[in-house]
C-alpha cells in the first residue's frame, strides 16, 4: 500500500506535514486545503516570517501533469 506524505519544512525543521486520506486524490481542492493549513501553522509557529514576508515556497519532486 502507497502512502502519500506532504512535508515542508525550513532552515529550523519541519513546519507542518500531512499524510494523504486513503481513497482521495490530490486535486485542487486538497491542494488548497493544505495551503491553507501551511498557511495557519506558518501564522501561528513562525510568525516572523509571516510578518516581514520573507518566506519562498519551493516545490520539489512534483511531476507535471495535466488534469
Amino acid at each position: 500500500m502507497k502512502v502519500l506524505l506532504t512535508v515542508f519544512f525550513d532552515y529550523r525543521g519541519v513546519v507542518y506535514q500531512e499524510f494523504l486520506p486513503h481513497s482521495r486524490t490530490v486535486n485542487k481542492e486538497y491542494y488548497l486545503e493544505v495551503m491553507c493549513c501551511l498557511f495557519e501553522v506558518i501564522r501561528r509557529n513562525r510568525p516572523e516570517l509571516r510578518k516581514n514576508n520573507s518566506w519562498l515556497l519551493h516545490h520539489k519532486n512534483s511531476p507535471a501533469h495535466s488534469s
